[in-house]
């Protein structure tokens, strides 16, 4: 949706768009908004590059073919068990969307250490498991897009800058300078 994918400036703003953009999808999906029972569970394992990635696809319990969302964790070590990211993939599953939930570089059963990781290294994961997902057996592949919570809300937009994710949602994105988020994630994780 963002006409201008290399372009970083234009994240911020294409990020308000795309956080409607979705919200107007939900909308304009009343067949699927809220009537699916959450959800069947399968593991998913891709990489990015020489980094083994894996997260657990819900999927609601129901016949078709769905569009599909990317979880991008926040910042520190966060996974499939954290229980906040876990409720909003459940919550998007119900909406009739195939949603990947992932574990964090270096985090639950993906390899590679999110501490020495760049935020451009997290949205190349992210644009990995887009493309898994994308390749997925009952996903709507030219609908596929990246939910980004607290920290994964600065990686969701870069994402869509260096990638192909067919809309972005920021998600209770950090207020705290780049730096000083990941300074608090070092020294607290």
């Amino acid at each position: 949706m963002m006409t201008d994918r290399t372009s970083p400036a234009t994240a911020g703003s294409a990020q308000i768009v795309h956080t409607v953009a979705l919200a107007f999808l939900l909308g304009a999906m009343p067949a699927l908004a809220g009537e699916y029972p959450c959800c069947s569970e399968a593991e998913l394992e891709y990489s990015n590059g020489d980094v083994r990635l894996a997260g657990v696809v819900l999927e609601p319990y129901a016949e078709g073919v769905f569009p599909g969302a990317v979880i991008i964790q926040g910042s520190g070590d966060s996974d499939r068990s954290n229980a906040w990211a876990r409720s909003i993939a459940e919550t998007i599953a119900g909406e009739g969307f195939a949603v990947l939930l992932t574990d964090k570089r270096g985090s639950g059963r993906s390899g590679g250490d999110w501490r020495t990781s760049s935020f451009e290294d997290l949205a190349w994961d992210t644009l990995a498991g887009v493309e898994a997902l994308r390749r997925r057996e009952g996903v709507q592949g030219n609908l596929v897009g990246v939910v980004g919570l607290s920290q994964g809300g600065k990686v969701a937009p870069l994402a869509a800058t260096l990638g192909r994710a067919d809309f972005v949602i920021s998600m209770v994105r950090s207020v705290a300078p780049m730096d000083q988020a990941r300074f608090h994630a070092l020294e607290n994780n």
